[in-house]
């Protein structure tokens, strides 16, 4: 590494995005983008299997909880009650939902529909909404303000630069030379070198 860890700190700690004093300091920063990818990486892994086992969880509750609410439905039931009423705990009641339809073959439906139903009926259960391609829009509102015509109806947002970062394939970078911004109120001069990112 050509930078140390004072200055990895001193980059870190600092607000602004000051360049390198050297084009060959760029190869350590790199090395720090990709180590910060890598832990990016694995967090997102980590959050993705916590985010498992929670849901495996509120499952296994939903279905106790089904469970308990088909219970009281049937002795409602027995009893020949559509509600009742628990004062300081709760009330119970049963109610009849009407069930959905699931289209199997929208191709067959919308056929059933169009030889079966008046024009105003078909166009109020079919609606066809306009939508824009966001892409091809963006070219032609950049083509129209480079025209010099006004658009009011729309607000282009700040063009923005941005570094891309290719890896070589063939190296392995150590992952664990990046440090991490320490607490100011931390003596620096005493963390320069069991600094970790």
């Amino acid at each position: 590494m050509i930078l140390d860890q004072k200055s990895l700190l001193d980059i870190l700690q600092n607000d602004s995005s000051e360049p390198l004093n050297d084009v060959l300091e760029i190869e350590d920063i790199i090395t720090l983008v990709k180590d910060v990818e890598n832990k990016v990486d694995f967090l997102e892994k980590l959050k993705k299997k916590r985010t498992e086992v929670i849901k495996i969880e509120i499952e296994k509750l939903n279905v106790k909880k089904d469970k308990f609410k088909n219970i009281i439905m049937k002795t409602l039931e027995k009893f020949g009650h559509k509600s009742l009423n628990f004062p300081g705990i709760g009330k119970v009641g049963v109610k009849n939902f009407s069930g959905s339809w699931e289209i199997k073959d929208e191709e067959k439906m919308l056929d059933y529909l169009q030889r079966n139903l008046k024009k105003d009926d078909l166009d109020m259960i079919i609606v066809n909404k306009p939508s824009v391609s966001k892409k091809e829009l963006n070219k032609l509102l950049d083509d129209f303000i480079s025209s010099g015509q006004t658009i009011d109806f729309a607000e282009k947002t700040k063009d923005e630069k941005s570094v891309s970062i290719s890896y070589d394939k063939n190296e392995t970078i150590d992952t664990n030379s990046v440090p991490e911004e320490e607490d100011k109120q931390v003596d620096l001069k005493t963390q320069y070198d069991g600094v970790e990112f």
